[in-house]
């Protein structure tokens, strides 16, 4: 279902929705198959990473010399956006916490200041709007399970109880109550969003 949205964009929303932006030089992202934090390059002249924004919370992240994620301290919503890129058909993922150096204060500043640019040259950003930190993943998507869409029939009428509206649900959560994410879901020019109860699909048409 995902992928028929990306391409119905993609052939449909081109002049909108998939413009070439270029990417700040420096760009690290994850390789979500092999988890290692590689040297992004551009090699088909098309936006080939997808971003993840969420609400860190108060959790270090532990990274080892070899820039390898360990699925051993990895948070949830970290492993679940891997999968999600995985069966999308992508194979990087660019993630702040882990991408951009913690330790190299110039690259640090020079990698926040183009976030604007890392957002918007993705192919897709991943929003987490569920929960209230890193833990507790993307509902519907491995161990985090949404509440079941409840129906009964009677006769030939079937009665189905209706999600909430999406954006009321965004509105209610953590994740719309900082700026930093704002920015995010703002410059991303197309989004996944996860919520508790559903996952739709939004791009600049």
């Amino acid at each position: 279902l995902f992928k028929s949205w990306l391409n119905y964009c993609d052939t449909k929303h081109a002049t909108n929705c998939c413009p070439k932006y270029s990417f700040p030089t420096g760009l690290r992202v994850i390789d979500c198959i092999s988890r290692e934090i590689l040297q992004y390059s551009l090699e088909d002249g098309s936006a080939s990473y997808l971003t993840l924004s969420y609400v860190w919370g108060i959790s270090k992240v532990e990274i080892s010399s070899k820039d390898l994620i360990s699925p051993a301290t990895t948070p949830k919503v970290i492993d679940d956006a891997m999968l999600v890129v995985v069966r999308l058909g992508f194979r990087y993922l660019w993630v702040d916490r882990y991408c951009i150096p913690q330790d190299d204060d110039a690259l640090k500043h020079s990698q926040i200041c183009n976030m604007g640019k890392i957002y918007a040259a993705s192919a897709l950003t991943i929003i987490a709007a569920a929960g209230d930190g890193p833990h507790h993943g993307l509902p519907g998507v491995t161990s985090r399970l949404r509440p079941e869409q409840l129906q009964v029939t009677i006769g030939t009428t079937t009665l189905t109880r209706r999600c909430q509206h999406p954006g009321i649900l965004v509105q209610g959560s953590k994740w719309n109550t900082r700026g930093w994410t704002y920015q995010e879901g703002l410059l991303a020019r197309r989004r996944l969003v996860f919520t508790d109860e559903e996952v739709y699909f939004q791009c600049q048409s």
